[in-house]
């Protein structure tokens, strides 16, 4: 039986992914940027990919260079010196219209890093910092930074154009890595940081979050979570009005994530475990909304049993599965992919192994992960007519979705499944009537001519063949005939002999409740 569970209590969800056995492997080559292998890509919008170089690191065979891809095709390009004045240290993405490049110091301390933005008549330099920052966040209005030396350390916020805004001390003792930053319409910034012991003295690290007034002042400052028991590849995102979620694998356990979201009034509005049974689980995007729901994206793979999958999972504001989506992501590159979003929020497979030119998949252009060797067997759902006549029947109140387009139903069969006492109607139990229109307008199936339909005849309804037009009850104990469910299953087979239909995912949406 195919079944898409979720077991979603106050600290465990578990995603039960499909086998991909039967999956063939995607054919990379229409997403592929040439020369991009050892290559850095940052995602700008659609199409738009700005490529990153190291010579260092191909041997020298590709150039250190900056190359600018429109639909494929470059539009601007530059080669750098790794022995002049500057060095190309790397990229920056504030916005789909504000990206560009770092340029480092070579040598020469009063040089510091220089940020030049791409525009469409060139390269433009945008900020100029004389000394090396420590950690680095970039936003529209600015650049947020930790500055650390042996002897001090600050967390500081600078605009475009070079001014001080916040300058607010740390405790030197500690180290510290800023995780996220967000700047709200009220001027407010919020900065999440790690603070960790310089020295081994049995304290544990801390994830902080700290609050600072539009004049800069310190407003408040509280641990998220502590200790800190998060990884390397953390991911933050703040929604508009502060709220933030953060996804955190455990240093214990690389193969789950954690998750933790928060209002903008750090109050905690769930802790969860997202985790796979005998799989590498990840988060590598998220895009929370200020009503605390979250749409998060990632992957899952288990490369001994050849799973290679992207999903997107939305949570609702009390961490429940609203939605999930799994799409099948077999590539020559095995298990060396990710989900990344771009400026405006579109997700792509980004398929990396290299050997091979970099390829960005976008999400929605991946195949569903159905498998139709797995199979979803259940009892025919069924209807009762209100009236009718010898070429049409309407369905009690209730029985199908009102709301379905005209043609939701059509190449459906209806078997007459029982009749009510006193009914008139002159087909007899099992006879077989196809339909051949529905009107959306008085929920009106037009069937092939027969018997006229008594109010409260009862009759099986088996889909046509490929359609999604039937979904998952309440309790996910039964199908109901609903052609606008959230839990939709596509119909691939009829046993009237049983009066079961078999089904599969229709897209791997199974709402489901906590």
């Amino acid at each position: 039986m195919l079944t898409k569970r979720r077991f979603f209590a106050s600290a465990l969800l578990a995603l039960v992914l499909l086998s991909a056995a039967a999956c063939a492997q995607i054919d990379l080559a229409p997403y592929e940027i040439p020369n991009s292998a050892m290559a850095r890509i940052t995602l700008i919008q659609p199409g738009l990919f700005l490529i990153h170089h190291d010579s260092t690191m191909n041997d020298g065979t590709v150039p250190t260079s900056i190359i600018l891809y429109q639909n494929g095709q470059p539009i601007f390009s530059r080669q750098f010196d790794n022995d002049g004045d500057w060095r190309l240290f790397s990229t920056f993405l504030m916005s789909e219209a504000c990206y560009g490049y770092v340029l480092a110091d070579h040598g020469d301390p009063t040089l510091g890093r220089l940020f030049v933005r791409l525009t469409g008549s060139g390269p433009s330099p945008l900020l100029q910092l004389m000394d090396h920052r420590h950690s680095v966040r970039l936003m529209n209005f600015g650049i947020a930074f930790l500055y650390e030396t042996d002897t001090a350390c600050a967390l500081q916020l600078l605009d475009w154009q070079g001014r001080l805004k916040v300058d607010y001390a740390l405790d030197p003792a500690l180290r510290y890595s800023m995780l996220g930053s967000a700047l709200l319409a009220d001027g407010t910034l919020r900065v999440l940081t790690v603070d960790r012991p310089r020295a081994d003295s049995g304290e544990s690290a801390r994830m902080i979050l700290r609050t600072f007034s539009n004049a800069g002042a310190l407003r408040s400052e509280q641990a998220v979570q502590s200790p800190y028991i998060g990884g390397s590849s953390d991911t933050v995102a703040f929604d508009s009005d502060g709220g933030l979620v953060v996804c955190t694998p455990p240093l214990a356990d690389y193969k789950i994530e954690q998750i933790i979201r928060m209002d903008a009034q750090n109050n905690v509005l769930y802790q969860k475990t997202l985790s796979a049974p005998k799989t590498v689980v990840g988060i590598s995007g998220a895009q929370p909304s200020p009503d605390g729901s979250v749409t998060l994206y990632g992957s899952a793979m288990a490369n001994s049993r050849g799973l290679f999958t992207v999903f997107r999972l939305n949570l609702d504001a009390q961490g429940n599965v609203a939605a999930l989506d799994v799409r099948d992501f077999t590539t020559r590159a095995t298990y060396l992919y990710a989900v990344r979003l771009d400026a405006l929020g579109n997700a792509y497979a980004v398929a990396q192994d290299y050997k091979h030119p970099i390829a960005v998949v976008p999400f929605d252009a991946l195949p569903v992960c159905d498998n139709p060797g797995l199979i979803f067997e259940c009892p025919v759902p069924t209807i009762k007519a209100a009236s009718g006549s010898a070429a049409t029947l309407v369905p009690a109140s209730g029985d199908i979705a009102a709301g379905a387009a005209d043609d939701a139903y059509n190449a459906a069969v209806l078997v007459l499944k029982s009749k009510t006492a006193g009914s008139s109607n002159s087909d007899k139990p099992g006879t077989r009537r196809a339909v051949t229109d529905y009107a959306k307008s008085g929920t009106m199936l037009t069937l092939e001519t027969g018997g006229t339909p008594a109010a409260g005849d009862e009759y099986e309804f088996y889909p046509a063949l490929g359609s999604a037009v039937c979904a998952l009850n309440a309790k996910a104990t039964a199908l109901v005939v609903s052609a606008t469910g959230a839990a939709a299953v596509r119909c691939i087979g009829h046993d009237y002999e049983r009066h079961t239909i078999r089904c599969i995912a229709a897209a791997h949406t199974l709402a489901a409740k906590s």
